[in-house]
This record gives structure tokens, sequence and C-alpha cells, in this order.
């Protein structure tokens, strides 16, 4: 364990069953590497070596062992997370501190919580996981329940940080993947329950990036003419659930055809109908990994091939989403889009 880089360290650590005694030897090494990430914040190099990165990928369960028994790092660690220093301390060690953040918020969610907040946005790399959402929503949603993070996940639904479909959107598909459909459905409900116009629409939105959607949708295709906002936002979302409807179906086709014309068929008209809760429907679609037929790996081979020709449909369907608001084209500088906690707007 002696000869192994700090950074492989929590992998090494948990591969051998975390052991406390090795846990503890591990977590003072990585903190001598923190040491040097604090005695060099600017990230000059050094010419040392001391200068490295923690550029190696490091998984929540690898840090879990060194946040049970070695708290007085952890604490080391978080020190100043309202300064300058920890931001740029955090930049050459962005991995360790995601996964140090989800362990958190399993184990001690108020720290958790805080650190969650102090990195959001401070990130220097892009890091997204399932229907290219951003990693921080997924663990937000992955982590167990708490009162400290049922707060935060309300939080992220507040006006100030979820102001455009696209962001409801991102919300909705983090709380999905990660199995919260609970979730999205009680802020549905309560927002459905409220006398605010504006959140009685919102939850016709949210309730329109649902999965699981079965055809017939008939709200659809009404009758007669649409006279008011409301009724066109109503008959959008109604499309939207109807278009999802529609993917799954194809996607089911596609998984249970017996050929492979049969299969590009239900493919191609997948494509069409696909948005990013495809990506979902795709990864947790067991049938789909544990078939054992040569067919089966031959559809797997070609969704693997396509996956650029999937990324363009589901981008298609996007296109207006970062520019609009319940349906609505956002106005620069009124309402949401401003600063609205300093401006006092009502949210």
């Amino acid at each position: 364990m002696d000869r192994i880089d700090p950074r492989f360290l929590p992998r090494a650590v948990r591969s051998r069953g975390n052991d406390t005694v090795e846990t503890k030897s591990a977590a003072k090494r990585i903190d001598a590497f923190i040491s040097k990430l604090r005695t060099n914040p600017s990230g000059e190099r050094s010419g040392n070596g001391d200068d490295k990165i923690w550029q190696y990928d490091v998984q929540c369960e690898d840090v879990a062992a060194i946040c049970e028994h070695c708290p007085e790092f952890v604490a080391r660690w978080l020190e100043g997370m309202e300064e300058q220093e920890f931001l740029a301390r955090v930049y050459k060690a962005e991995l360790f501190f995601l996964a140090l953040c989800e362990s958190l918020l399993a184990q001690s969610p108020r720290t958790g919580c805080q650190l969650w907040r102090a990195i959001r946005g401070n990130l220097v790399a892009n890091y997204t996981g399932t229907a290219k959402v951003d990693e921080m929503l997924h663990i937000l949603f992955r982590v167990p329940d708490s009162d400290e993070v049922a707060k935060l996940r309300l939080e992220m639904l507040d006006l100030s940080n979820c102001n455009t479909d696209k962001a409801l959107f991102d919300l909705i598909l983090a709380a999905n993947r990660n199995g919260r459909a609970d979730w999205v459905t009680q802020i549905i409900e309560r927002d459905r329950e409220t006398g605010l116009i504006w959140k009685q629409r919102r939850a016709e939105m949210l309730a329109s990036f649902a999965i699981g959607n079965a055809l017939p949708v008939p709200e659809a295709w009404p009758e007669g003419q649409l006279r008011s906002v409301t009724q066109h936002l109503v008959h959008d979302c109604s499309l939207r659930r109807w278009r999802e409807a529609c993917n799954r179906h194809w996607w089911d086709v596609f998984v249970e055809s017996s050929s492979q014309e049969e299969a590009y068929g239900a493919w191609i008209l997948f494509l069409e109908s696909a948005d990013r809760r495809a990506d979902i429907q795709i990864a947790m679609d067991e049938r789909f990994y544990e078939d054992p037929s040569e067919l089966a790996r031959i559809k797997r081979c070609h969704v693997r091939l396509n996956r650029d020709s999937l990324d363009r449909a589901m981008k298609k369907q996007e296109e207006k989403m970062e520019k609009t608001f319940l349906g609505e084209k956002i106005v620069e500088g009124v309402g949401p889009w401003r600063r609205v906690l300093e401006a006092g707007y009502d949210v």
C-alpha cells in the first residue's frame, strides 16, 4: 500500500475490504497530498512533482470508509469552504471532492449539503451522467433521503435556481433516473394544489417530463379551438407525454423484435420521438442487456455505433427549451431571469 499513488488509495483500500488501519493510513497519505494543493493553490508548476492534480476517477464508495473512520482529516479538507483558496484546492482534485460530497451527503447530510453548495457551479470540468444531466444533480437524488437533502432538492426547484424549461427537465430527469419518481409526483401535486397560476402551470410542465407514459394520450389531440395560454400549455405538455409514450413503444418493439429488419424499422421510429428520457429508458432496461442471443448482441452494437444519431435526435427536441420557461419566451432582465433574491422578487 505504501507504494501506491495517493490518488489510487481510496479504491485500493475498498478493494481490500476497508480495513480500519489501512483506511487511516490511506487517509493520512491523502491528507499529505491535499496539503500540497493548499501550499500551491494557484496551479503554477513547482517543478518538483508536487503540483500533480487528482485526475483519476474515484467513486463515493471509495471514500465512504475514510469519511466514517477519519472525520478529522475530512474536516481539514473542508476548511475554508467559503474562501477562494478552497475552490482552488477543489479545482486540482475535483473528482475526489465530488466523491467526498456524495459520501458526506449520505453519512453527514448537513456537512454534505454545505460542500454541495460550495462546489456546485465552481467546477471547471463539466461532469455529466445519464441523459447528459449535471452529475451534481444525479448525486443529489442518488443519496439516501434526509431532512437536509430534502430541503436542498426543493431549493433546486426554487425559481431562483430553476427558471428555464431545460432546468426543469434536467431536475426531473435526475430524479427519475435515480428512482425518485415519488418525489416528482409529490412536487407536481403540491404545485397543482397551490393557488398560484404559474405554479399550476409548472405542475403541467413537470408532469410532461415524466417517464412511463402509455398510449393513447387523448389530451394530445383535443377537440375545438385552444383559447387561452394555459390551454396551449396543457396541449403542448400532452404532446410531450404522447411523444414519450411513442418513444417507449418503439423501444419495446426494437428490443422484442425477432429480426434485424424489424429492429431497424423500430429504431428509425424510436429516433423520431426520442428526447433525453430515451437515455434513461436504455440505461434502465434490463432486458436489453441480459438477453444472451446473437440478435440482442447486434442490437446492443447498433445502439453504441449510432450513439451520435441518438444524441442529435434528442438535442433536436430541446432546441428552444433553454430560452423558454413554462412554454413562454424568456425576457432578459425581467422576473426570474435577473438577480431575483436581491431584487426582492417573490419566488
